[in-house]
């Protein structure tokens, strides 16, 4: 669970989060992943108790309810890269944003994850930001790349986004 709540909390600036609860942005009020709670999801993920009631949440279910999976999308594995060494892994249902986790550092990341989109034909556009970049290519289902990993104690966070 760590795992998926460090995701949520990574893709949020990448998603616009309108409330939790169902897809119609309800407060989550009566959802089986919030049950009497209001969840919002910003920058950083808020529970609160509603009406005083007891205040049952999840977030794989939070995560369930605003349209994300638990895996890396078949198409983009095939085009970008699999999971591989990362531990969990919450994708967009459309695979255009998809967050990791793992052990590592945030070099060896980007390092290793930037030379296998090479290896599939992307070309790097340099960001002047640590460890994130941008990378491009000429056909298949995506065309445009942002890689960005970042470093939390011993884990790491790869978010990337796709065009």
């Amino acid at each position: 669970m760590w795992a998926v709540a460090f995701i949520l909390a990574a893709v949020a600036g990448a998603v616009a989060f309108d409330g939790v609860g169902d897809r119609a942005g309800s407060s989550g009020t009566g959802d089986r992943a919030t049950r009497g709670c209001e969840v919002e999801l910003s920058d950083a993920l808020s529970v609160k108790p509603v009406d005083g009631s007891a205040c049952a949440f999840s977030i794989e279910g939070i995560a369930e309810a605003k349209g994300f999976v638990r895996e890396v999308p078949e198409a983009f594995a095939r085009e970008a890269f699999g999971m591989g060494v990362f531990d969990e892994a919450l994708a967009t249902e459309d695979g255009t944003i998809v967050g990791m986790v793992g052990r590592g550092s945030a070099a060896e990341s980007f390092s290793r994850l930037s030379s296998e989109l090479a290896d599939r034909g992307w070309a790097f556009v340099e960001s002047g930001q640590a460890h994130v970049g941008t990378f491009v290519k000429g056909s298949g289902s995506y065309r445009w790349l942002l890689l960005s990993c970042s470093e939390v104690g011993e884990l790491v966070a790869v978010v990337v986004q796709v065009r």
